[in-house]
């Protein structure tokens, strides 16, 4: 069934409307996210504090791990999809630019691997991740 022909038999079954309805195509996964979590919080579909949201970020991991074990690539999809999802809204809750906050990463860890590639004598993993903990331990 295509999305045209989904949506037409909810308008005759008198279903409500998408939280999804009518976003822009090609409009960025992270600002989907935000419209349609906004648009749940509006409806009352919302924590009152950041604490669940950090426990349902700790069980999506968790379910994260379990697909991972069983190696199935659309659950583990689905599951890291799960938590990205709420990372987005712990993010609101924080009052954090989710993008600013990974540009921020990107940045950190570019720095820290420009020590490593520095200072590294071998590629050994070990070798590169105790450079790691050295260059975090610079900050």
């Amino acid at each position: 069934m295509t999305q045209n022909s989904q949506d037409h038999l909810e308008h005759q079954l008198n279903l409500p409307e998408r939280i999804d309805a009518n976003l822009p195509k090609g409009m960025a996964a992270w600002s989907i996210t935000s419209e349609i979590q906004e648009r749940a919080a509006q409806k009352g579909f919302e924590w009152p504090d950041v604490g669940p949201v950090l426990s349902k970020i700790l069980e999506e991991h968790r379910e994260l791990e379990e697909a991972v074990d069983l190696g199935d690539h659309k659950k583990i999809e689905s599951e890291l999809g799960d938590l990205l999802f709420i990372v987005l809204k712990a993010a609101k809750f924080l009052g954090i630019d989710p993008e600013e906050a990974l540009n921020l990463t990107n940045r950190k860890f570019a720095k820290r691997f420009q020590h490593v590639e520095k200072h590294r004598q071998s590629k050994s993993l070990e070798e590169m991740m105790s450079l790691w903990k050295q260059a975090k331990s610079m900050e």
